[in-house]
């Protein structure tokens, strides 16, 4: 991974760790706020790709995944327009919920093996993003 930006792209070992620390059976939803590279990281699976193309590789590919590894249903996808209140240099090309029936759930996919070979499309897409767990009812 070649720029990567702990926090950012993906959760600090202290961020992951509180996570895993939820109660296990709580559903969530996870709101994701994507902003795309332009062109996916050279050297990555993606090299050669716009970055929004990149990562509509990886949403095929997770959608892909058997049921016992990606257990999460989208509810919503929306192409961002501009923030109205926010940094200005907070703007987001994506905005995804995700619904999981258990943090675990979301646990189990994000330590798989075959998951983590499918993030190498999203770590190659993504400029910038925000994951957000949110209780879901």
């Amino acid at each position: 991974m070649s720029k990567e930006i702990v926090g950012s792209i993906h959760p600090s070992p202290e961020q992951f760790r509180a996570f895993s620390e939820l109660d296990q059976a709580t559903p969530i939803t996870m709101l994701n706020l994507l902003r795309f590279n332009e062109q996916a990281e050279p050297g990555s699976v993606a090299a050669g790709m716009s970055g929004r193309d990149a990562y509509a590789e990886y949403a095929k590919r997770v959608g892909e995944l058997p049921t016992d590894i990606f257990r999460g249903q989208l509810q919503t996808m929306l192409s961002g327009l501009m923030t109205l209140i926010g940094p200005a240099d907070e703007e987001w090309d994506e905005i995804l919920l995700v619904r999981y029936d258990t943090v675990s759930d979301f646990l189990l996919m994000a330590t798989n093996h075959d998951y983590l070979v499918v993030s190498e499309w999203r770590t190659a897409a993504l400029a910038d993003s925000r994951l957000v767990a949110f209780a879901s009812s």
